[in-house]
């Protein structure tokens, strides 16, 4: 499971503070049992804003379009082309 962003982490933190405070004082809650499950249910909140991911988020790349032709340019312009003989000692770096 991927780490969450710094932005995701804050959302989740500024969650629990937001929606723990405000509920306290929309309740008015005194016992300790209430704010203590108030404030557990505001942790399971933030964690949860946390934990989702963002809405679109982070795309790969789009792959480069294929020259027209259906050819791929040399890397050098005017470099000669090589025999498939002096190709065969090469390694790929793929």
């Amino acid at each position: 499971m991927p780490r969450p962003t710094h932005a995701q982490v804050a959302y989740g933190a500024g969650t629990v503070v937001v929606f723990t405070l405000a509920v306290l004082l929309l309740t008015g809650a005194h016992s300790t049992g209430a704010v203590v499950g108030l404030a557990a249910l505001g942790l399971v909140l933030g964690l949860l804003v946390a934990a989702v991911p963002r809405i679109g988020g982070r795309r790969t790349p789009a792959a480069a379009p294929a020259p027209p032709g259906g050819t791929v340019p040399r890397a050098r312009i005017g470099a000669p082309a090589q025999s498939a003989e002096t190709r065969v000692g090469e390694h790929s770096l793929r």
